[in-house]
């Protein structure tokens, strides 16, 4: 039987036109997906929209902006970071719930993976998150070294941002039988990626760790081997990408309220003109 997936890309901040694209979804109770996976912000952005409660994600990316527990530059000083991913717990707790009775009522029966990047081994690791271990699983997922806490645990093993080893995990979701794939992007359909100024510091940081270097040396590698994939799909897989065509507001770090705002309308836009065309 054929199966349909949803593929969420992460981001960032550029995550809010993520949240547009989705609560576009909602509003018109489009969800016909088997699979589904995400990657770092846009794990997040799935968690929500697996909830099903309209504008949460984009709710919950304005608390990740406003609360100084989570940007806090002065911890630059302590920690050597300035994002406090462990804010995560207290934001799907308490300050913007997240359903996980709901989620899996609706979707227990269905596949569903968050990716980490396994920080020994270099390789992308498909968490498959639990009523415990959900929130954990996105804290992994969009660990950043340097930015966030380097290294979160999980399951026995030290991971970190899945974005380095499966930022567009396509190939995956195919792995899984499916053959209908709908992509949410924040970056541009068919552009491809150099080599960071970040990622080339991390490769040399790491050089007494080659499989850590390989993974900040290999990142843009990764990705463009994705674009291909998703242009060029095999026979009996097709593939729909919504994706920005205009440069976001949003970076992956930077942002205000506005641009947050601006995205998340552009991506809600992009999502209705997406089901005009194939609903």
């Amino acid at each position: 039987m054929s199966k349909k997936a949803l593929v969420i890309q992460g981001g960032g901040f550029k995550t809010a036109f993520t949240a547009g694209v989705l609560d576009a979804f909602i509003v018109s109770n489009h969800n016909p997906f088997d699979v589904y996976v995400g990657v770092s912000g846009g794990a997040n952005a799935l968690s929500y929209f697996l909830a099903g409660r309209y504008k949460s994600c984009i709710e919950s990316i304005h608390v990740l902006l406003e609360d100084p527990r989570f940007i806090n530059y002065k911890q630059l000083f302590t920690t050597g970071l300035f994002m406090n991913l462990d804010f995560f717990e207290e934001i799907a707790a308490t300050l913007v719930p997240l359903d996980l009775s709901t989620i899996f009522n609706n979707h227990g029966q269905k596949t569903i993976g968050i990716v980490a990047t396994n920080r020994v081994s270099g390789k992308p690791e498909y968490l498959v998150p639990t009523a415990d271990n959900w929130v954990s699983c996105l804290i992994a997922s969009c660990a950043v070294p340097f930015v966030t806490k380097a290294k979160h645990e999980i399951n026995g093993f030290e991971c970190m941002d899945g974005s380095w080893s499966d930022p567009i995990p396509v190939r995956w979701a195919v792995e899984q039988g499916a053959t209908d794939i709908t992509v949410i992007r924040t970056s541009f359909l068919d552009v491809k990626e150099k080599q960071s100024l970040p990622n080339y510091f991390g490769e040399k940081y790491f050089k007494k760790n080659p499989a850590l270097a390989q993974i900040f040396s290999k990142m843009h590698v990764q990705y463009n081997d994705s674009i291909d994939f998703m242009l060029n799909p095999p026979d009996g897989i097709s593939i729909r990408q919504i994706a920005p065509i205009q440069k976001l507001k949003t970076g992956s770090y930077t942002n205000s309220k506005m641009a947050l705002e601006l995205d998340y309308r552009y991506g809600l836009e992009m999502g209705l003109d997406f089901l005009k065309k194939h609903s």
